[in-house]
């Protein structure tokens, strides 16, 4: 497969009514929406999947379903977000059984490490499952940022890293990543609201929660930006930001999947703790899509 990760919806998990068991059809109904609208790779069980909520069995299953429904046609990238090795070692092995292309794996939490703590973590976790491997660097979760220098120790430690979703929120270190390292793995954007600038100026592409309501627009974004046309970049992408912006109003992911039931897929409740979005947020979330045509 051409591992190319483009844009990457990180998807959201539609559950029955019980808020704990994934609603099968109608997930198969969003990642075949995600494929014919031009979407570049999938993420299963990312932050925006409920993936620190959802019990382990749902996590499973939307791996499974989501490789067996993708069948090739793009990569399917799974999320492993845990602070013990061990447990992140079982985790991830369940990934690569679920037939998942690449990993996004989170490294440690928070202060209680140090790059040879970080080395070691992935390093167990590679040896433990053998497959390509994105880091998951989001300090803002994890208390702990995985600095470019950290990301070329890794590079030359852990063979089977080929990527960073890189969500520091640092346009600095995006590119000292790119400049440094963006001839040996793939940086992703981890933000939205950076991911159309990031790419000009040379990120490979961008991991997007919004890419479940606004796939085809997001889609049109990275070619614009791939293109190099900044001012073309900078107009849609301001027409675009205020439909972001609406999405982050309220907890992740409570707005996107009022969202996706906007147009048509019945996507549930968040699981507990999260929370669907509150009244004023559904006003301003229906009329940003109305605005760009989405509905």
């Amino acid at each position: 497969m051409n591992m190319h990760f483009g844009v990457m919806t990180a998807l959201i998990t539609p559950l029955l009514d019980d808020g704990v068991t994934l609603n099968e059809k109608v997930y198969v109904e969003i990642i075949e929406d995600q494929i014919k609208n031009g979407v570049h790779s999938l993420l299963t069980m990312g932050g925006t999947g409920e993936s620190l909520t959802l019990p382990k069995e749902t996590k499973k299953r939307a791996m499974e379903l989501a490789v067996q429904t993708v069948n090739h046609r793009v990569p399917v990238i799974a999320s492993v977000v845990e602070l013990s090795v061990y447990d992140a070692v079982e985790a991830a092995k369940v990934v690569k059984e679920s037939g998942a292309d690449v990993l996004l794996l989170s490294n440690p939490y928070g202060g209680n490490t140090r790059l040879s703590g970080v080395i070691d973590f992935f390093k167990m976790v590679d040896g433990a499952v053998d497959m390509p491997i994105i880091i998951y660097n989001f300090p803002g979760r994890t208390g702990y940022n995985v600095t470019p220098d950290i990301v070329g120790a890794l590079l030359d430690t852990v063979p089977n890293i080929c990527g960073i979703k890189e969500c520091a929120e640092r346009y600095e270190q995006t590119m000292e990543l790119i400049g440094r390292f963006g001839e040996r793995m793939a940086v992703l954007s981890g933000n939205e609201f950076l991911g159309a600038w990031e790419m000009l100026c040379g990120a490979d592409g961008c991991v997007v929660a919004t890419g479940n309501v606004m796939i085809k627009e997001l889609v049109k974004l990275y070619d614009i930006a791939k293109s190099g046309d900044i001012a073309k970049t900078t107009e849609y992408g301001l027409r675009l930001f205020p439909m972001m912006r609406s999405l982050f109003k309220s907890p992740n992911p409570g707005p996107s999947k009022y969202g996706m039931i906007l147009r048509g897929f019945d996507a549930g409740r968040p699981t507990v703790p999260c929370v669907e979005c509150e009244e004023p947020v559904r006003v301003e979330v229906k009329a940003e899509m109305e605005k760009l045509g989405i509905i």
